[in-house]
Protein backbone atom coordinates (compact mmCIF):
# COMPACT_ATOMS: atom_id res chain seq x y z
CA UNK A 1 0.00 0.00 0.00
CA UNK A 2 2.87 2.54 0.86
CA UNK A 3 4.51 1.42 -2.52
CA UNK A 4 1.30 2.14 -4.61
CA UNK A 5 0.92 5.71 -2.57
CA UNK A 6 4.84 6.35 -3.42
CA UNK A 7 4.45 5.34 -6.94
CA UNK A 8 1.22 7.83 -6.99
CA UNK A 9 3.21 10.66 -6.05
CA UNK A 10 5.89 10.10 -7.97
CA UNK A 11 3.80 10.18 -11.07
CA UNK A 12 1.79 13.81 -9.30
CA UNK A 13 5.41 15.28 -8.57
CA UNK A 14 6.06 14.59 -12.18
CA UNK A 15 2.66 16.53 -13.81
CA UNK A 16 3.54 19.27 -11.48
CA UNK A 17 7.36 19.17 -12.56
CA UNK A 18 6.08 19.43 -15.94
CA UNK A 19 3.65 22.29 -15.31
CA UNK A 20 6.26 24.02 -13.38
CA UNK A 21 8.98 23.91 -16.06
CA UNK A 22 7.05 25.24 -18.45
CA UNK A 23 5.62 28.16 -16.26
CA UNK A 24 9.11 28.81 -15.40
CA UNK A 25 10.96 28.55 -18.97
CA UNK A 26 12.67 31.19 -20.50
CA UNK A 27 12.35 31.94 -24.47
CA UNK A 28 15.77 31.04 -25.03
CA UNK A 29 15.79 27.71 -23.36
CA UNK A 30 11.74 26.45 -24.70
CA UNK A 31 11.04 25.88 -27.87
CA UNK A 32 7.34 27.42 -26.70
CA UNK A 33 9.03 30.04 -25.36
CA UNK A 34 7.18 33.76 -24.48
CA UNK A 35 9.07 35.47 -27.11
CA UNK A 36 8.86 33.09 -29.91
CA UNK A 37 4.88 32.66 -28.93
CA UNK A 38 4.32 36.35 -28.62
CA UNK A 39 6.08 36.35 -32.53
CA UNK A 40 3.84 34.15 -33.72
CA UNK A 41 1.03 35.69 -32.30
CA UNK A 42 1.79 38.88 -34.33
CA UNK A 43 2.25 36.92 -37.80
CA UNK A 44 -0.25 33.76 -37.63
CA UNK A 45 0.01 31.73 -41.21
CA UNK A 46 -4.03 31.84 -41.55
CA UNK A 47 -4.10 29.57 -44.91
CA UNK A 48 -3.72 26.56 -43.00
CA UNK A 49 -7.09 27.06 -42.10
CA UNK A 50 -7.92 26.53 -45.72
CA UNK A 51 -5.96 23.14 -46.03
CA UNK A 52 -8.04 21.66 -43.00
CA UNK A 53 -10.81 22.69 -44.67
CA UNK A 54 -10.16 20.64 -47.21
CA UNK A 55 -9.94 17.60 -45.26
CA UNK A 56 -12.97 18.45 -42.91
CA UNK A 57 -15.55 19.21 -45.83
CA UNK A 58 -14.17 15.81 -46.70
CA UNK A 59 -14.85 14.04 -42.93
CA UNK A 60 -18.05 15.89 -43.21
CA UNK A 61 -19.68 14.87 -45.75
CA UNK A 62 -19.82 11.14 -43.95
CA UNK A 63 -22.15 12.44 -41.31
CA UNK A 64 -25.44 14.80 -41.29
CA UNK A 65 -26.74 15.74 -44.14
CA UNK A 66 -24.67 14.23 -46.99
CA UNK A 67 -24.71 10.87 -45.37
CA UNK A 68 -28.42 11.01 -45.38
CA UNK A 69 -28.24 12.34 -48.92
CA UNK A 70 -26.55 9.22 -49.80
CA UNK A 71 -28.60 6.63 -48.19
CA UNK A 72 -31.86 8.16 -50.09
CA UNK A 73 -29.90 8.20 -53.64
CA UNK A 74 -29.01 4.38 -52.74
CA UNK A 75 -32.13 3.87 -52.27
CA UNK A 76 -32.28 2.73 -48.56
CA UNK A 77 -35.14 3.55 -46.18
CA UNK A 78 -35.24 4.06 -42.18
CA UNK A 79 -35.59 0.21 -41.07
CA UNK A 80 -35.00 -2.98 -42.14
CA UNK A 81 -31.98 -5.02 -42.97
CA UNK A 82 -30.44 -2.95 -45.48
CA UNK A 83 -30.70 0.15 -43.55
CA UNK A 84 -28.87 -1.48 -40.57
CA UNK A 85 -26.12 -2.42 -43.01
CA UNK A 86 -25.85 0.84 -44.33
CA UNK A 87 -25.66 2.45 -40.77
CA UNK A 88 -23.01 -0.76 -39.59
CA UNK A 89 -21.23 0.42 -43.16
CA UNK A 90 -21.55 4.36 -42.09
CA UNK A 91 -19.61 3.47 -39.30
CA UNK A 92 -16.35 2.60 -41.06
CA UNK A 93 -15.88 6.25 -41.43
CA UNK A 94 -15.17 6.68 -37.57
CA UNK A 95 -13.18 2.91 -37.72
CA UNK A 96 -10.91 4.52 -40.29
CA UNK A 97 -10.32 7.26 -38.29
CA UNK A 98 -9.83 5.52 -35.55
CA UNK A 99 -7.12 2.87 -37.12
CA UNK A 100 -5.54 6.18 -38.92
CA UNK A 101 -4.98 8.22 -35.51
CA UNK A 102 -2.05 5.18 -34.61
CA UNK A 103 -1.74 3.09 -37.93
CA UNK A 104 -0.20 5.83 -39.01
CA UNK A 105 2.42 5.11 -37.15
CA UNK A 106 3.10 1.59 -38.65
CA UNK A 107 1.67 1.88 -41.89
CA UNK A 108 3.52 5.23 -42.78
CA UNK A 109 6.59 4.46 -40.15
CA UNK A 110 8.88 5.62 -42.73
CA UNK A 111 7.89 8.87 -43.85
CA UNK A 112 7.74 11.75 -42.20
CA UNK A 113 4.46 13.57 -40.57
CA UNK A 114 4.33 15.71 -43.63
CA UNK A 115 4.87 13.30 -46.03
CA UNK A 116 1.76 11.84 -44.10
CA UNK A 117 -0.11 14.62 -44.21
CA UNK A 118 0.44 14.46 -48.10
CA UNK A 119 -0.26 10.98 -48.34
CA UNK A 120 -3.77 11.41 -46.45
CA UNK A 121 -5.22 13.70 -48.79
CA UNK A 122 -4.90 11.25 -51.31
CA UNK A 123 -6.84 8.59 -48.94
CA UNK A 124 -9.69 11.34 -48.87
CA UNK A 125 -10.26 12.39 -52.45
CA UNK A 126 -10.10 8.35 -53.42
CA UNK A 127 -13.22 8.82 -50.42
CA UNK A 128 -14.94 11.11 -52.27
CA UNK A 129 -14.84 9.77 -55.68
CA UNK A 130 -16.72 6.78 -54.73
CA UNK A 131 -20.23 8.91 -54.42
CA UNK A 132 -19.58 11.22 -56.69
CA UNK A 133 -18.79 9.58 -59.69
CA UNK A 134 -20.17 5.88 -58.94
CA UNK A 135 -23.08 6.65 -57.13
CA UNK A 136 -24.56 10.31 -58.39
CA UNK A 137 -23.18 10.02 -61.65
CA UNK A 138 -23.30 6.00 -62.73
CA UNK A 139 -26.61 5.11 -60.26
CA UNK A 140 -24.64 2.72 -58.65
CA UNK A 141 -26.87 1.10 -55.81
CA UNK A 142 -24.67 -1.07 -54.61
CA UNK A 143 -24.65 -0.56 -50.74
CA UNK A 144 -21.35 -1.66 -50.05
CA UNK A 145 -20.11 1.59 -52.06
CA UNK A 146 -20.54 3.17 -48.74
CA UNK A 147 -17.94 1.21 -46.78
CA UNK A 148 -15.42 1.86 -49.58
CA UNK A 149 -16.11 5.43 -49.47
CA UNK A 150 -16.53 5.80 -46.00
CA UNK A 151 -13.57 3.75 -44.76
CA UNK A 152 -11.44 5.36 -47.27
CA UNK A 153 -12.31 8.68 -46.10
CA UNK A 154 -12.12 8.46 -42.73
CA UNK A 155 -8.76 6.61 -42.67
CA UNK A 156 -7.67 9.63 -44.54
CA UNK A 157 -8.99 12.45 -41.71
CA UNK A 158 -7.75 10.39 -38.91
CA UNK A 159 -4.06 10.24 -40.46
CA UNK A 160 -4.44 13.97 -41.65
CA UNK A 161 -5.68 15.31 -38.39
CA UNK A 162 -3.18 13.84 -35.85
CA UNK A 163 -0.02 14.61 -38.47
CA UNK A 164 -1.02 18.40 -39.38
CA UNK A 165 -1.28 19.71 -36.22
CA UNK A 166 2.00 18.10 -35.20
CA UNK A 167 3.58 19.58 -38.46
CA UNK A 168 2.21 22.70 -37.28
CA UNK A 169 2.80 23.51 -34.41
CA UNK A 170 6.33 25.21 -34.47
CA UNK A 171 4.45 28.22 -36.32
CA UNK A 172 2.53 28.99 -33.12
CA UNK A 173 -0.47 28.51 -31.32
CA UNK A 174 -2.05 31.47 -32.71
CA UNK A 175 -1.53 29.72 -36.37
CA UNK A 176 -2.58 26.53 -34.56
CA UNK A 177 -6.04 28.42 -33.56
CA UNK A 178 -6.20 28.82 -37.00
CA UNK A 179 -5.66 26.03 -38.13
CA UNK A 180 -8.64 23.70 -35.81
CA UNK A 181 -11.34 26.79 -36.81
CA UNK A 182 -11.30 24.40 -40.31
CA UNK A 183 -13.42 22.09 -38.48
CA UNK A 184 -16.70 24.66 -37.87
CA UNK A 185 -16.39 26.07 -40.94
CA UNK A 186 -16.23 23.11 -43.19
CA UNK A 187 -19.09 21.32 -40.87
CA UNK A 188 -20.98 24.80 -41.48
CA UNK A 189 -20.49 24.57 -45.09
CA UNK A 190 -21.72 21.10 -45.28
CA UNK A 191 -24.58 21.62 -42.54
CA UNK A 192 -25.67 25.33 -43.92
CA UNK A 193 -25.36 24.90 -47.63
CA UNK A 194 -26.80 21.62 -48.37
CA UNK A 195 -30.08 22.43 -46.56
CA UNK A 196 -30.12 25.46 -48.55
CA UNK A 197 -29.05 24.07 -51.94
CA UNK A 198 -32.23 21.45 -51.29
CA UNK A 199 -34.58 24.67 -50.92
CA UNK A 200 -33.34 25.97 -54.02
CA UNK A 201 -33.48 23.07 -55.84
CA UNK A 202 -29.80 22.00 -56.22
CA UNK A 203 -28.84 18.72 -57.05
CA UNK A 204 -26.91 17.32 -53.63
CA UNK A 205 -24.29 15.44 -55.97
CA UNK A 206 -23.30 19.00 -56.85
CA UNK A 207 -21.68 19.39 -53.26
CA UNK A 208 -19.75 15.94 -53.46
CA UNK A 209 -18.15 17.32 -56.83
CA UNK A 210 -16.96 20.79 -54.93
CA UNK A 211 -15.70 18.97 -51.79
CA UNK A 212 -13.46 16.43 -54.48
CA UNK A 213 -12.29 19.39 -56.47
CA UNK A 214 -11.26 21.68 -53.42
CA UNK A 215 -9.39 18.23 -51.76
CA UNK A 216 -6.37 19.30 -54.33
CA UNK A 217 -6.55 22.97 -53.80
CA UNK A 218 -6.19 22.32 -49.86
CA UNK A 219 -3.03 20.19 -50.85
CA UNK A 220 -1.31 22.96 -52.80
CA UNK A 221 -2.06 25.20 -49.88
CA UNK A 222 -0.24 22.46 -48.14
CA UNK A 223 3.02 22.71 -50.08
CA UNK A 224 2.90 26.61 -49.17
CA UNK A 225 2.89 27.06 -46.08
CA UNK A 226 6.44 28.61 -44.56
CA UNK A 227 7.30 25.32 -42.65
CA UNK A 228 11.08 25.37 -44.12
CA UNK A 229 13.41 22.51 -42.27
CA UNK A 230 10.97 22.76 -38.93
CA UNK A 231 8.86 20.51 -40.08
CA UNK A 232 10.97 17.69 -41.10
CA UNK A 233 13.61 18.75 -37.93
CA UNK A 234 11.95 20.37 -35.30
CA UNK A 235 8.42 17.87 -35.73
CA UNK A 236 10.14 15.46 -38.49
CA UNK A 237 10.04 11.73 -38.36
CA UNK A 238 14.07 12.03 -36.78
CA UNK A 239 12.73 14.90 -33.85
CA UNK A 240 9.66 12.89 -33.18
CA UNK A 241 9.67 9.34 -31.06
CA UNK A 242 7.70 6.63 -32.25
CA UNK A 243 4.29 5.95 -30.96
CA UNK A 244 5.98 2.80 -28.83
CA UNK A 245 9.05 4.88 -27.63
CA UNK A 246 6.46 7.68 -26.32
CA UNK A 247 4.57 5.36 -24.80
CA UNK A 248 7.44 3.75 -22.90
CA UNK A 249 8.24 6.91 -21.64
CA UNK A 250 4.63 7.77 -20.73
CA UNK A 251 4.63 7.98 -17.27
CA UNK A 252 6.26 11.17 -17.37
CA UNK A 253 3.50 13.11 -19.91
CA UNK A 254 0.24 10.86 -19.76
CA UNK A 255 -0.87 10.28 -16.77
CA UNK A 256 -1.74 14.18 -16.95
CA UNK A 257 -3.71 13.69 -20.06
CA UNK A 258 -6.52 11.84 -18.88
CA UNK A 259 -8.95 14.56 -18.19
CA UNK A 260 -8.02 15.37 -21.96
CA UNK A 261 -8.96 11.89 -23.34
CA UNK A 262 -11.76 11.22 -20.98
CA UNK A 263 -13.37 14.48 -22.07
CA UNK A 264 -12.63 13.92 -25.61
CA UNK A 265 -14.32 10.62 -25.60
CA UNK A 266 -17.87 11.94 -23.88
CA UNK A 267 -18.08 15.01 -25.71
CA UNK A 268 -17.57 12.90 -29.31
CA UNK A 269 -20.09 10.23 -27.87
CA UNK A 270 -22.46 12.95 -27.65
CA UNK A 271 -21.77 14.95 -30.96
CA UNK A 272 -21.63 11.54 -33.03
CA UNK A 273 -24.43 10.14 -31.37
CA UNK A 274 -27.24 12.68 -33.12
CA UNK A 275 -29.77 11.48 -34.81
CA UNK A 276 -31.80 14.56 -35.73
CA UNK A 277 -31.25 13.71 -39.23
CA UNK A 278 -33.48 10.82 -39.27
CA UNK A 279 -36.55 11.80 -36.88
CA UNK A 280 -36.70 15.06 -38.80
CA UNK A 281 -36.08 14.78 -41.97
CA UNK A 282 -38.81 12.63 -43.45
CA UNK A 283 -41.70 15.15 -44.84
CA UNK A 284 -41.08 18.92 -45.92
CA UNK A 285 -42.12 20.37 -42.65
CA UNK A 286 -40.53 20.21 -39.20
CA UNK A 287 -43.09 21.00 -35.96
CA UNK A 288 -40.42 22.89 -34.14
CA UNK A 289 -42.68 22.53 -30.85
CA UNK A 290 -45.38 19.43 -30.67
CA UNK A 291 -43.66 16.08 -32.59
CA UNK A 292 -48.00 15.36 -32.67
CA UNK A 293 -48.40 18.21 -34.34
CA UNK A 294 -50.71 18.18 -37.35
CA UNK A 295 -49.55 21.29 -39.51
CA UNK A 296 -49.54 23.92 -36.77
CA UNK A 297 -46.39 25.21 -35.67
CA UNK A 298 -44.64 23.81 -38.52
CA UNK A 299 -41.38 24.95 -40.31
CA UNK A 300 -39.80 24.17 -43.77
CA UNK A 301 -37.44 21.61 -43.30
CA UNK A 302 -34.50 22.93 -45.40
CA UNK A 303 -35.12 26.25 -43.62
CA UNK A 304 -34.78 24.01 -39.75
CA UNK A 305 -31.73 22.36 -40.78
CA UNK A 306 -30.28 25.46 -42.42
CA UNK A 307 -30.53 27.16 -38.54
CA UNK A 308 -29.73 24.13 -36.95
CA UNK A 309 -26.55 24.10 -39.24
CA UNK A 310 -26.24 27.54 -38.26
CA UNK A 311 -26.40 26.17 -34.60
CA UNK A 312 -23.33 23.71 -35.24
CA UNK A 313 -21.22 26.67 -36.49
CA UNK A 314 -21.62 29.14 -34.08
CA UNK A 315 -21.29 26.78 -31.06
CA UNK A 316 -17.76 25.06 -32.24
CA UNK A 317 -16.41 28.25 -34.02
CA UNK A 318 -17.14 30.87 -31.11
CA UNK A 319 -15.68 27.96 -28.44
CA UNK A 320 -12.75 27.34 -30.57
CA UNK A 321 -11.60 30.84 -30.52
CA UNK A 322 -12.74 31.51 -26.74
CA UNK A 323 -10.80 28.22 -25.66
CA UNK A 324 -7.38 30.05 -27.35
CA UNK A 325 -8.25 32.91 -26.08
CA UNK A 326 -8.01 32.12 -22.20
CA UNK A 327 -4.45 32.05 -21.44
CA UNK A 328 -4.79 28.31 -19.59
CA UNK A 329 -1.42 28.29 -18.13
CA UNK A 330 -2.11 25.99 -15.48
CA UNK A 331 -3.58 22.40 -15.72
CA UNK A 332 -6.24 23.58 -13.06
CA UNK A 333 -7.73 26.50 -15.52
CA UNK A 334 -7.57 23.51 -18.20
CA UNK A 335 -9.02 20.74 -16.60
CA UNK A 336 -11.97 23.80 -15.69
CA UNK A 337 -12.61 23.97 -18.86
CA UNK A 338 -13.35 20.62 -19.92
CA UNK A 339 -15.37 20.14 -17.28
CA UNK A 340 -17.31 23.06 -18.68
CA UNK A 341 -17.20 21.38 -22.07
CA UNK A 342 -18.52 17.92 -20.58
CA UNK A 343 -21.60 19.51 -18.49
CA UNK A 344 -22.42 21.35 -22.12
CA UNK A 345 -22.39 17.58 -23.69
CA UNK A 346 -24.63 16.20 -21.08
CA UNK A 347 -27.02 18.92 -21.04
CA UNK A 348 -27.13 18.16 -24.86
CA UNK A 349 -27.86 14.86 -24.78
CA UNK A 350 -30.02 15.48 -22.35
CA UNK A 351 -32.03 17.54 -24.03
CA UNK A 352 -31.98 15.73 -27.47
CA UNK A 353 -34.44 13.56 -25.72
CA UNK A 354 -37.51 15.23 -25.26
CA UNK A 355 -37.55 15.12 -28.83
CA UNK A 356 -39.19 18.43 -29.71
CA UNK A 357 -37.44 20.40 -32.44
CA UNK A 358 -36.73 23.62 -31.38
CA UNK A 359 -34.60 22.22 -28.29
CA UNK A 360 -32.87 20.13 -30.97
CA UNK A 361 -31.29 23.02 -32.41
CA UNK A 362 -30.26 24.52 -28.49
CA UNK A 363 -28.94 21.17 -27.86
CA UNK A 364 -26.84 20.65 -31.07
CA UNK A 365 -25.44 24.43 -29.59
CA UNK A 366 -24.60 23.13 -26.51
CA UNK A 367 -22.99 19.75 -27.67
CA UNK A 368 -20.80 21.81 -30.54
CA UNK A 369 -20.09 24.23 -28.22
CA UNK A 370 -18.79 21.52 -25.59
CA UNK A 371 -16.89 20.25 -28.43
CA UNK A 372 -14.99 23.66 -29.18
CA UNK A 373 -13.69 23.87 -25.79
CA UNK A 374 -12.79 20.50 -25.23
CA UNK A 375 -10.59 20.66 -28.64
CA UNK A 376 -9.32 23.96 -28.33
CA UNK A 377 -8.09 23.06 -24.41
CA UNK A 378 -6.49 19.49 -25.86
CA UNK A 379 -4.51 21.38 -28.40
CA UNK A 380 -3.48 23.92 -26.03
CA UNK A 381 -2.48 21.44 -23.45
CA UNK A 382 -0.36 18.59 -25.61
CA UNK A 383 1.42 21.44 -27.16
CA UNK A 384 2.19 23.51 -23.69
CA UNK A 385 2.62 20.73 -21.39
CA UNK A 386 3.78 17.41 -23.34
CA UNK A 387 7.71 17.06 -24.17
CA UNK A 388 7.95 18.10 -27.89
CA UNK A 389 9.21 14.65 -28.82
CA UNK A 390 6.25 13.51 -27.50
CA UNK A 391 4.06 16.07 -29.68
CA UNK A 392 2.72 13.30 -32.24
CA UNK A 393 2.14 10.51 -30.16
CA UNK A 394 0.57 12.67 -27.74
CA UNK A 395 -2.47 14.01 -30.92
CA UNK A 396 -2.43 10.42 -31.85
CA UNK A 397 -3.42 9.11 -27.98
CA UNK A 398 -6.31 11.85 -27.47
CA UNK A 399 -7.79 11.98 -30.95
CA UNK A 400 -7.60 7.70 -30.40
CA UNK A 401 -10.01 8.06 -27.87
CA UNK A 402 -12.32 10.35 -29.41
CA UNK A 403 -12.08 8.03 -32.32
CA UNK A 404 -13.46 5.13 -29.81
CA UNK A 405 -16.46 7.64 -28.72
CA UNK A 406 -16.98 7.96 -32.34
CA UNK A 407 -17.43 4.59 -32.98
CA UNK A 408 -19.73 4.08 -29.96
CA UNK A 409 -21.61 6.79 -31.32
CA UNK A 410 -22.33 6.33 -34.45
CA UNK A 411 -23.22 2.73 -33.68
CA UNK A 412 -25.69 3.80 -31.49
CA UNK A 413 -27.60 6.15 -34.03
CA UNK A 414 -30.86 3.86 -35.14
CA UNK A 415 -30.69 2.93 -30.66
CA UNK A 416 -31.42 6.26 -29.78
CA UNK A 417 -33.46 7.50 -32.47
CA UNK A 418 -35.61 3.90 -31.58
CA UNK A 419 -35.52 5.75 -27.90
CA UNK A 420 -35.95 9.41 -28.75
CA UNK A 421 -38.98 8.17 -31.01
CA UNK A 422 -40.14 5.72 -28.29
CA UNK A 423 -41.44 3.09 -30.66
CA UNK A 424 -43.92 6.36 -32.31
CA UNK A 425 -44.43 7.58 -35.83
CA UNK A 426 -46.02 11.02 -36.30
CA UNK A 427 -47.36 12.33 -39.14
CA UNK A 428 -43.72 14.60 -40.08
CA UNK A 429 -41.55 13.22 -37.20
CA UNK A 430 -40.32 9.45 -36.63
CA UNK A 431 -41.34 7.78 -39.60
CA UNK A 432 -39.48 4.63 -41.22
CA UNK A 433 -39.45 6.03 -44.85
CA UNK A 434 -37.10 9.30 -46.36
Amino acid sequence: RKLGSSSFERVGMGSMKTEKDYLNATAEDSEYGETATTEEEEAPVRSVVLVMLAMVLGYASTIGPLQYCFKAALGIGQEGQTAHLFTEFAGFAHIGKFIGYVGHSVVFFWLTPLARAYVSMIFMFLGILVPAVFVFMLNVKWVGSVLIAYTLTGFGFGVFEVTFLNVVTPLGKSTKGWAILGFPLGFCLINVVCPLCSYFGIPTKFLFWCILLYIPVGFYFLTKLPLGEEADNVHGKGAQKSLWESLRDGKSWLPSMVPQLLARFFVEYVMQNNPNYYIYNHRSLVPLWNPDSKGEGTVNKQLFFTVFGTAVFLGDFISRRLSFMLPLDTLKYNVILLACAVACSLVAFGLMAFDIAALAVVAIFLAFWGNGLMYGAGAKYIDRFVPSDNNLAAYSIWSFSGGIASIFGAEMIDISRSWYCRGQKYLYVCLSHN
